[in-house]
């Protein structure tokens, strides 16, 4: 047992240097000053030209003039934006490092006239985000139902109904999260937003089932929605997610680790891995607390670290896995340390979980996981 601690020690500290990092540079970071945007696609081959607009399916390349090509989304691998003005690059990068600094700094980008319409839909998206990390809800969810209105058919509309309806959950507000999909899907089929947007409202009315504690209707909610044709890869996963979740929360724990496994093992979007992965590690966290197995830790560690350093979210994926693999990750450091009899293993252990606790506060200063 000793010799399989040291080396699983190795790896998960091989693995926790990488924690010093936070989330991935933006495409902002990386650009230079090219002349054109380039759209680097999945298939390896790029694209470059004038981005017109981003929309819910995809952004509109031109060309040449008069000559646009519309690309879904699933093509793209990455934007390379050009022109991007240094407040803005500065303000995108800034939050991974400091969010509340980011905050301000996008907020005075709001009164920018000459701002860019792309960029400007970017801020506007990464404005509430931050809020709900930094845990300003209700600004959050006014910031959120702003982006809507100003951009309805705009790429971040998943993203922004996911954070309208996870910031009512976060206040203890299901019934409030209700109204806020009634209110969308009415608006749905008055045709104000995209016909293919009725997936997620779906998704997330199984979402506030399991909020409320009906496991057994959010789960045949989930299992409705995957019998439906042409789903998007990302409300796929979540639906297989939120079984695994319901299963787990039903005391069905070999069940929910199945789909767990079932779900890590193939591909998909990396907040539905990530999500995967943590909840297999909650399984396995269980089991070698129950026992004080510390190579049952081992495992969970390794599980919740793929949250943070494999599977990171990107800008416009939701963050709640990424702040649920950071207190999962300290916690397992932390259990590490109560069960390892070596002293020196032991106080790094302990060390490891302080450091993944501090780094929690920092990016979700009001996360639930933190002691109150």
């Amino acid at each position: 047992m000793q010799k399989a601690a040291g080396m699983g020690l190795v790896r998960a500290l091989g693995l926790a240097a990488v924690l010093c990092g936070t989330l991935a540079p933006t495409a902002g970071a990386q650009a230079g000053k090219q002349a054109k945007d380039e759209v680097v696609l999945t298939n390896g081959t790029s694209q470059t030209g004038d981005i017109v607009a981003e929309s819910y399916d995809g952004l509109s390349l031109e060309v040449k003039k008069n000559a646009s090509r519309k690309i879904g989304w699933s093509e793209i691998a990455s934007v390379k934006y050009a022109g991007q003005p240094k407040a803005y690059v500065e303000a995108m990068d800034a939050r991974s490092r400091s969010p509340a600094d980011a905050l301000a700094q996008l907020k005075e980008l709001t009164a920018d006239a000459e701002l860019r319409d792309i960029f400007k839909q970017n801020v506007l998206h990464a404005i509430p985000v931050l809020e709900q990390q930094l845990g300003n809800l209700k600004d959050a969810a006014a910031d959120y139902d702003a982006l809507i209105k100003a951009y309805p058919e705009g790429r971040y509309l998943d993203s922004a109904a996911r954070g309208l309806v996870d910031v009512q959950l976060a206040l203890g507000d299901p019934a409030a999260a209700g109204k806020v999909i009634d209110a969308l899907a009415k608006d749905a089929q008055a045709g104000k937003l995209p016909a293919s947007f009725q997936a997620l409202l779906s998704l997330l009315r199984g979402r506030i089932l399991r909020a409320n504690g009906k496991f057994t209707d959010a789960r045949a909610a989930f299992e409705s929605l995957l019998k439906q044709a042409d789903l998007a890869p990302d409300i796929a996963g979540s639906a297989k997610l939120g079984i695994a979740e319901c299963l787990k929360a039903e005391g069905k724990g070999s069940d929910a680790e199945a789909h767990f496994r079932e779900i890590v093992s193939g591909t998909g979007p990396t907040f539905v891995l990530a999500g995967a992965w943590n909840g297999l590690a909650d399984v396995l966290l269980e089991q070698g607390k129950a026992k004080r197995d510390a190579d049952l830790l081992l495992q969970a560690l390794y599980g919740y670290l793929r949250g943070v350093v494999q599977y990171v979210p990107g800008e416009a994926e939701p963050k709640d896995e990424y702040e649920r693999s950071l207190a999962g990750a300290a916690d397992s450091f932390r259990y590490l340390s109560e069960v390892e009899t070596d002293k020196d293993r032991k106080a790094v252990f302990a060390r490891r979980a302080t450091e993944r606790q501090e780094l929690l506060r920092k990016l979700f200063p009001q996360s639930r996981y933190l002691p109150k």
